[in-house]
């Protein structure tokens, strides 16, 4: 098989109308150029598909014509991509970063007409990985600010996303509200663990009686949640410090914003007896 064609494929990008209507950048010229490059090329070549996205950003990986390649690539269908320049496969480093991690799983090679970076040749490789560093650098540095970001919220005791718990609702910024009706569950669900101290037979008792899961509705409209009780969600209830105006972050726990909906006490009375069956079981 060694005479068989590298599969190449094309990926040309502009980002609006205007740019799509100028010669030098648009569509047609960048895909122009690819070709001419491919047939300069040594070796026997094929091109499986020109995937052209026209009107689309780059700061992002949300793209149709993008997502439709790197499909082909996890496929194994695709052996060189091919781009006038790196930013119109991605303006972001961090991004690329990921891309040219999933190209070198696939054995993909990789080619930018201006920045002369061609994976197949040792000097390409060696500016490619130079790059690389760089777009590390900077991930690292996003998650450090990232966890700063996050305990700084903590400190504040602010909610740092997730799924809400049961009882409570988005107030905006960060900030909890009480959500009566869930908060009448909620302690509900703590008093009635008191008296059958098994998060089995209280898992039963609720979804007997109708008693349901937190449910929401997502930033795009969508109902989620308000599914039956499972042991594992409601000792994720019984064991959040939340429900004490608490907030926590990476094992530390801070004063929160919001209101408590459990006393310590009937807090920590379920604590004792759910360790205590812990300890019953092992």
């Amino acid at each position: 098989m060694d005479d068989a064609p590298v599969r190449v494929a094309i990926y040309t990008r502009v980002s609006t109308d205007i740019q799509a209507n100028r010669e030098e950048g648009s569509l047609d010229t960048q895909e122009a150029r690819l070709r001419a490059s491919i047939t300069a090329r040594e070796g026997n070549h094929e091109i499986v598909e020109v995937f052209r996205e026209e009107g689309a950003s780059g700061k992002n990986l949300d793209r149709p014509a993008l997502q439709r390649m790197l499909k082909r690539i996890r496929k194994g269908q695709i052996d060189l991509v091919i781009v006038t320049r790196i930013d119109r496969l991605s303006r972001s480093l961090l991004d690329f970063f990921q891309m040219h991690q999933l190209f070198e799983k696939h054995q993909v090679k990789f080619k930018s007409l201006r920045e002369q970076f061609d994976t197949s040749s040792p000097v390409g490789r060696a500016m490619l990985k130079l790059m690389l560093v760089f777009a590390e650098l900077e991930r690292e540095q996003t998650a450090e600010r990232t966890r700063i970001a996050m305990r700084a919220r903590a400190e504040r005791g602010l909610w740092n996303g997730g799924p809400l718990m049961l009882g409570y609702d988005s107030a905006g910024a960060g900030k909890l509200e009480v959500n009566e009706e869930e908060a009448k569950l909620v302690r509900l669900i703590f008093d009635k663990y008191i008296e059958l101290r098994s998060s089995v037979k209280l898992m039963r008792w609720l979804n007997e009686n109708g008693y349901r899961q937190k449910k929401w509705v997502t930033n795009d409209g969508t109902v989620t949640g308000g599914k039956t009780w499972v042991t594992q969600n409601l000792r994720s209830v019984l064991r959040h410090k939340v429900y004490l105006g608490l907030v926590t972050h990476t094992g530390e726990t801070f004063v929160g914003q919001h209101e408590p909906i459990i006393e310590l006490e009937t807090w920590e009375r379920v604590q004792k007896i759910l360790d205590d069956n812990i300890q019953k079981s092992s």
